[in-house]
């Protein structure tokens, strides 16, 4: 862990913060710069294997999951919590704000992707780089190349974050 590969981020090591449960199924790279945050909910499995470039970031109050061989470039986050919820107007329900992450076999995320919770990808795919994920995308064959654009408007209107109720509780 830590290891100083990449020239354009100093060599500052991997913060770890851990009250959660980490399996290593084998082989684990964790670049230099990169950050791990892992609750006393959370729970984060790294298949064999495992490559993450400079400056990854890794947050989990759930689960995320790492299948085999998955490599990831430099400058990315995986996070399956918002760390808050968000309200819907039309019918005052909030989202419980975390879920899931499974990541397939064999993917290989670009730099600078954000791994949000809930996101489900099938094995050996590919995520071009800047890219948002977001949902499942297990409808999708392995082997594919998937990729957002960031300029997308998601929701126009009705729903908003309420700063005074905005506590998450995790099961």
């Amino acid at each position: 862990m830590g290891k100083d590969t990449v020239s354009i981020y100093s060599n500052s090591g991997v913060a770890w913060e851990c009250d959660g449960e980490v399996v290593f199924e084998g082989k684990c790279y964790i670049g230099n710069a990169s950050a791990i945050s892992i609750s006393s909910t959370g729970c984060v499995y790294f298949g064999k294997r495992f490559y993450a470039s400079a400056s990854f970031k890794l947050v989990s109050y759930c689960g995320v999951r790492f299948g085999r061989d998955v490599h990831i470039g430099w400058d990315c986050i995986v996070m399956d919590t918002d760390f808050h919820k968000m309200v819907f107007c039309k019918d005052g329900k909030s989202n419980k704000g975390y879920g899931k992450v499974k990541i397939g076999r064999g993917n290989w995320l670009g730099m600078k992707c954000c791994v949000l919770k809930n996101t489900r990808t099938p094995d050996y795919c590919t995520v071009s780089a800047s890219s948002i994920l977001n949902s499942s995308y297990l409808d999708l064959p392995s082997h594919s190349v998937i990729g957002q654009d960031r300029s997308v408007v998601l929701k126009k209107e009705g729903c908003y974050r309420d700063f005074q109720n905005d506590v998450i509780e995790y099961e």
